[in-house]
C-alpha cells in the first residue's frame, strides 16, 4: 500500500487529474487551508500548481500507521518549495478511494508559524484513550513525553481542561452522529497551569480490530477567543449606551482593583486605581451609609440592581442611582470586568415616595395606613434575628363614638391628631405607629425587654390622660392590648388576633387600661373556648327574646363576634325599604337610620339567591350603589348580609366591620344565619 500511495503522490507534478481521480467526493483536507469536499480541494490545488510548483517526495519516512481491510493510513514527509512537511492520507480500502488529508509543516519549521499546529489520534471509547500523539502537542502544551503521559493517564479527554469536558464529549458524538468528521472549541491546561484556548478538527475511521479511532488535529486560538472577549466587550458597552443615553457607564477590572467612568465618553473618562480605598475614603462623593454596598456588588458578594445615594458636587444635594451589571469572564472562564450602568433616579424616587405616601399614608395624621403599616410589619417580622424581641400594641381612644356625638367630627380629628402625638413622643426611633382606621391604631415596638415595653405603654396611658382641650372638658383615656414576642419570626396575622384579642378583654374589664399576654396561643384558645359557648349564647338569646330584650340581644351578639354595628334591613310591599340600627360598638363611627327604595334588579338578587348570606370585602358589591352606600352607611368595609326568607319578615340582618383583619370564619357565619332566623322568627312572628 505504501509503494501504492507513493506512486500516486509522485504523479501530482504530471497527472493531476489522476489524482483527483482519488479522492472521495467528500474528502476533507486539512493544512494551511482546509476542504470539506474534492471540488474544492481540487480548484484550489490546481491554481496551485498552476505557478510550477514541484512536489519531491522522502519516499524512506513513509510508514503504515493503520492498514486493515477498511482503511490505511500513511503517514509520511514530502518537500513543497524547500519546505517540508508531513503528510497523513486515509485511504478507504473498499472505495479505493482518499478520505482524508493532514498537511502540516515539519517540527523544524513549525515553531516559525503564527498558529501551532498538533496531531492526536484517539479510540472513541469512554476516556479516549489515545493512540498516537506528536512531538508538536507536547511543545504546544509544554510538557515532556513522561510528564504528558503522567498528567493525561494516556487518556485524550484528560487533557481538556475540567469544566469543559462534558461540553467535549457530547460535542464530539453529537457531530459524528450526523457524520464522520467534526470539529469543536475548548480549553487545554497547560504544565504552567495557564489555560489555553484550541480548535480540534477530526475525522473517524475504523481500524484493523473494528474500533472507531480519531485523526485530529489541533490549533492555539487563544489570541482569537481574546480578541473575541474583547469585541463582546465593545458589543455590551455599546448596547447599553443604546438603552439610555443619560446612563454612565463604569467598568471595573476585578483582578487591578481599577475603576474606568464613562468610558463611553473620552472627555469625562476618569480613572480610579486602587478603587476599593478611594471608594473608601472620604474623598468619594458615595454616601457613607451606601459605600460598603457597592463594594460588595464590585466583589460579587450580592446582586443587581441596587440603589445608592451620592451628593452632587454642584448642588450639594442628595442624588440617587440605581446601578446594575454585566460580568465579562476571561479565557479561563474567570471573572475579569464588571461593565457596570449607573441611571440617576432622583426624579422617579421622589415621585415614587409621593406615591407611596398618598397610598400607604394616612392623610388626617401622618401615620401609616393599615396597608402601609401591614407590609412594614411583615417585612420587619420575616427579616429579624430569631432571638430579636418585639412588642405589636393594638390601642383605641375609649368613647370615642361619644366624643364625635357631643363635639363634632372636627373636634374629633382633632383628638385623633393630638392622640397620635402623644404616641410618636412614647416611643422610640426604629418603633412606628399605624392607624388602622377610625380611633384605631397599631404600634410596633422593635428591640425591647419586657420591662421597656411595659413603660411605653404606661407612659401613653399617662400621656393620653393629661392631655388638655381648649374650652373642653374633656378626659381623654385609651385602652391597649399588647402582644410581646419574645423571639421567633411568627407571622403578622398572628401577633395581630393575639393583640387585638387583648384589646377587647381590656374593654370588657372597663377600659382605660393596658394588658400584656406572650402567649402565642392565647387567641385561639379563646377561639377554641368559643366553640363551646355557642350552644349557651344561643340558649341565651332564646331566653332573651322570649322576655322581649332584643338590644340585649343585639349587644351580645356584637361583643361575641366582634362586630361594630348590627342593623335590620326591612322591605315593605311596594319595595320601600328601612334600615335601622339595633347595636352599635363604642368603637364604631356615629351612622343613621336610612330609607329608600328598593329597585326589582336588587330584590331578585337578594332572595333569588341561592346563597344565605351575603359578604363583601373592599370587593365590588352585588347591589346597586345606592342601596351599597345605605347598607354600609358609608363607612364599613366588611359586610355580612344574613338573608331571611319568610312570609311574616322580608329582609335581613346586616352586620357591619370597619376592620377587613376581621372578616367571620365559615362557622361563624353560620352561627349569625341561624341566631338571624332565631330573630326575626321572634320579631315578626
Amino acid at each position: 500500500m505504501i509503494e501504492k500511495m507513493k506512486n500516486l503522490i509522485s504523479k501530482v507534478n504530471n497527472d493531476f487529474d489522476h489524482i483527483f481521480s482519488c479522492l472521495d467526493d467528500n474528502v476533507s483536507f486539512v493544512g494551511e487551508r482546509n476542504f470539506d469536499n474534492a471540488i474544492d480541494l481540487y480548484c484550489y490545488l490546481d491554481k496551485i500548481f498552476m505557478h510550477n510548483i514541484k512536489i519531491e517526495l522522502d519516499e524512506k519516512s513513509f510508514k503504515e500507521i493503520v492498514n486493515n481491510d477498511n482503511i490505511c493510513v500513511i503517514k509520511g514527509l514530502f518537500d513543497i518549495n524547500n519546505k517540508k512537511y508531513h503528510l497523513t492520507i486515509t485511504y478507504d480500502q473498499k472505495q479505493e478511494k482518499i478520505k482524508h488529508i493532514h498537511a502540516s509543516l515539519n517540527q523544524l519549521n513549525i515553531f516559525t508559524q503564527l498558529h501551532s499546529i498538533a496531531l492526536l489520534s484517539y479510540y472513541l471509547d469512554e476516556n479516549f484513550t489515545f493512540n498516537y500523539f506528536n512531538d508538536a502537542l507536547l511543545t504546544l502544551l509544554g510538557y515532556t513525553y513522561d510528564e504528558f503521559l503522567k498528567m493525561s493517564h494516556n487518556h485524550a479527554i484528560e487533557i481538556v481542561y475540567e469544566k469543559d469536558k462534558e461540553s467535549v464529549v457530547k460535542g464530539i458524538h453529537r457531530s459524528l452522529s450526523f457524520g464522520d468528521s467534526y470539529q469543536i472549541s475548548y480549553r487545554i491546561r497547560k504544565f504552567d497551569g495557564s489555560l489555553l484556548w484550541v480548535n480540534e478538527q477530526g475525522q473517524k475511521i475504523i481500524d484493523e480490530h473494528g474500533d472507531a479511532l480519531i485523526f485530529a488535529y489541533i490549533n492555539d486560538i487563544t489570541s482569537l477567543m481574546k480578541k473575541d472577549r474583547k469585541l463582546e466587550l465593545q458589543k455590551q458597552k455599546y448596547s447599553m449606551a443604546l438603552k439610555d443615553n443619560s446612563i454612565t457607564i463604569l467598568e471595573y477590572d476585578i483582578k487591578m482593583d481599577r475603576m474606568t467612568i464613562d468610558i463611553q465618553e473620552e472627555s469625562k473618562k476618569k480613572i480610579y486605581d486602587h478603587y476599593f480605598d478611594y471608594l473608601s475614603s472620604s474623598n468619594s462623593t458615595v454616601f457613607k451609609e451606601d459605600k460598603q454596598l457597592l463594594i460588595d456588588i464590585f466583589q460579587l458578594k450580592i446582586k443587581g440592581p441596587v440603589v445608592y445615594r451620592e451628593c452632587d458636587k454642584v448642588t450639594k444635594q442628595c442624588v440617587r442611582k440605581i446601578l446594575d451589571y454585566e460580568i465579562i469572564y476571561d479565557e479561563n472562564n474567570e471573572a475579569a470586568i464588571i461593565l457596570a450602568t449607573a441611571r440617576d433616579i432622583t426624579n422617579e424616587w421622589n415621585d415614587k415616595i409621593k406615591l407611596e405616601e398618598r397610598i400607604y399614608k394616612d392623610p388626617l395624621t401622618q401615620q401609616l395606613n393599615l396597608e402601609g403599616g401591614k407590609q412594614k410589619i411583615e417585612s420587619y417580622l420575616s427579616n429579624k434575628d430569631f432571638n430579636e424581641s418585639c412588642a405589636l400594641l393594638i390601642l383605641d381612644i375609649d368613647y370615642f363614638k361619644t366624643i364625635n356625638d357631643t363635639y363634632g367630627h372636627l373636634f374629633g380629628n382633632e383628638v385623633l391628631v393630638l392622640y397620635t402625638e402623644c404616641l410618636n413622643q412614647a416611643i422610640e426611633n426604629n418603633d412606628f405607629v399605624v392607624r388602622i382606621g377610625g380611633d384605631e391604631f397599631m404600634i410596633l415596638l422593635v428591640n425591647k425587654d419586657i420591662d421597656k415595653v411595659i413603660k411605653i405603654v404606661e407612659d401613653i396611658c399617662y400621656s393620653v390622660r393629661n392631655l388638655k382641650f381648649k374650652n373642653k372638658p374633656l378626659t381623654l383615656t385609651t385602652s391597649i392590648g399588647v402582644f410581646y414576642l419574645k423571639e421567633g419570626n411568627d407571622p403578622f396575622e398572628l401577633l395581630f388576633k393575639n393583640a387585638d384579642y387583648i384589646l377587647y378583654e381590656v374593654k370588657k374589664k372597663g377600659r382605660n387600661n393596658y394588658r400584656v399576654c406572650t402567649d402565642l396561643d392565647a387567641y385561639h384558645r379563646e377561639k377554641r373556648k368559643n366553640e363551646y359557648r355557642y350552644s349557651t349564647l344561643k340558649e341565651r338569646i332564646q331566653i332573651l327574646l322570649k322576655e322581649g330584650k332584643q338590644y340585649k340581644v343585639f349587644e351580645l351578639m356584637g361583643e361575641y363576634y366582634h362586630v361594630n354595628r348590627i342593623a335590620i334591613f326591612k322591605i315593605e310591599d311596594d319595595l320601600t325599604y328601612f334600615q335601622e340600627n339595633q347595636w352599635i360598638s363604642s368603637r364604631a363611627y356615629e351612622s343613621f337610620n336610612v330609607k329608600g327604595k328598593i329597585n326589582h334588579k336588587d330584590y331578585d338578587y337578594m332572595f333569588l339567591h341561592k346563597a344565605k348570606e351575603i359578604i363583601y370585602s373592599n370587593k365590588q358589591s352585588p347591589f346597586s350603589q345606592k342601596l351599597t352606600q345605605d347598607i354600609e352607611m358609608g363607612v364599613a368595609l366588611t359586610v355580612l348580609l344574613a338573608l331571611v326568607e319568610s312570609t311574616c319578615f322580608r329582609g335581613f340582618i346586616s352586620f357591619t366591620n370597619y376592620d377587613t383583619q376581621r372578616e367571620w370564619s365559615i362557622k361563624q357565619r353560620k352561627e349569625l344565619n341561624e341566631l338571624s332566623y332565631l330573630i326575626c322568627e321572634s320579631l315578626y312572628k
